[in-house]
């Protein structure tokens, strides 16, 4: 056993003398005179907690599902998961005078397979809050606020997983460089895939709306304003107006030879910026000066029960020659039509005795797609001038 010699040779180039006990933590050799520079360090580290008077540890901020309206089930075995629906109901004709007459109903189904997960561990250790400096009422803040923040990550995996989705309504390839980590570290990797676009209808308009920037505010030229706004908006009122009724123009998984499908519940997804800028448009101009309905309101209007749903930024069109030059302005769809199927969510601690820390491990894994034998619509734009 360690020191059995009774000697302190055992012990004297132990961690708790040479260096300091771990990384950071420095402690003198016991029989030293030690010196300004060994004191001063020692006084830094022990110092840093009592020269506070308190921590105040503000709860974390979540970033909201803008997307909680779409349906979540689970898929506890398998790779994929089905959807399905009749698409063609049996015809009406003439008796044949069989005894026993035959008729079918076609069926449109697709697959959605496993397509994401993440992997996010977050460390407590026992000596972050040490020395009675903390309350325990900010100690129990402390922690309560770091536990909380995988689930920010999580929250903004999803948001960008559904943007990416929302964003593939056309036909296309896309090539993303990313890391194996999230936040920019780990081995480069290339995300590369080929679009089977879902939208059951995509307009073009020739207006010019650049690809937004974070911070720079979005404004309509002042000569045509009025009429560019009423373009965009009339353009989904239009196509919600239409899918509302017996239709296979607005369902990318029907043919011209199938029956229809009709529209339910239909929400509209857009820019933030995008409606600011519409809504000063209506307000500011000499035509709508004064008018009592903004643009928000007139959408929400046409919508009826559907709901208008705001983000920052759309993703890019997947590349396609057709749609060169052009962006995503908004999508159209029916609320039933995306899907999220999770495979399994849990989270497990693990304690190191040797470090003193816990860790907590959450891991995910499941399916999102689009149906694509229900309703959706697609604007785009140009991002530049020209045809």
């Amino acid at each position: 056993m360690a020191g059995t010699g009774k000697t302190f040779a055992g012990f004297s180039g132990n961690s708790e003398l040479a260096g300091g006990i771990a990384p950071g933590i420095p402690v003198a050799n016991l029989e030293s005179i030690p010196s300004a520079t060994v004191i001063n360090n020692i006084s830094v580290v022990d110092g840093i907690m009592p020269s506070k008077s308190q921590t105040i540890f503000l709860e974390p901020r979540i970033f909201g599902d803008r997307f909680d309206w779409i349906s979540r089930g689970s898929m506890p075995y398998g790779a994929f998961t089905e959807l399905a629906m009749f698409k063609n109901s049996p015809a009406s004709k003439k008796r044949t005078g069989l005894c026993i007459s035959y008729g079918d109903a076609q069926m449109f189904g697709q697959q959605l397979v496993t397509n994401w997960a993440y992997n996010i561990s977050i460390t407590l250790k026992d000596r972050e809050i040490n020395r009675g400096v903390m309350s325990e009422a900010e100690a129990t803040a402390y922690y309560a606020a770091k536990m909380r923040m995988p689930l920010q990550t999580m929250a903004l995996e999803r948001f960008a997983r559904w943007k990416q989705l929302f964003a593939s309504v056309i036909d296309g390839t896309r090539t993303i460089a990313g890391t194996t980590s999230s936040d920019g570290t780990g081995d480069v990797t290339s995300y590369s895939v080929t679009v089977g676009g879902y939208a059951g209808k995509v307009d073009k308009i020739t207006q010019v709306i650049p690809t937004l920037t974070p911070g720079v505010a979005v404004e309509f030229d002042a000569a045509t304003g009025d009429a560019d706004v009423l373009e965009i908006l009339n353009a989904f009122k239009n196509a919600k107006t239409w899918a509302d009724y017996p239709s296979n123009t607005y369902a990318k998984g029907l043919t011209a030879t199938d029956e229809m499908v009709i529209g339910g519940t239909f929400n509209l997804i857009m820019e933030t910026a995008i409606l600011d800028a519409m809504d000063s448009m209506w307000t500011m101009s000499p035509t709508y000066k004064g008018i009592s309905k903004s643009a928000r309101d007139y959408i929400r209007e046409f919508l009826g029960a559907g709901r208008l749903v705001e983000i920052d930024v759309w993703p890019e069109l997947p590349t396609n020659v057709t749609y060169a030059d052009h962006r995503l302005l908004g999508v159209l769809i029916d609320s039933e039509a995306p899907r999220e199927f999770v495979e399994w969510e849990d989270v497990a601690a693990d304690y190191c005795m040797q470090e003193r820390y816990t860790s907590y491990n959450y891991q995910g894994s499941g399916a999102s797609g689009i149906f694509k034998g229900l309703p959706s619509y697609a604007l785009v734009c140009k991002t530049t001038g020209g045809t």
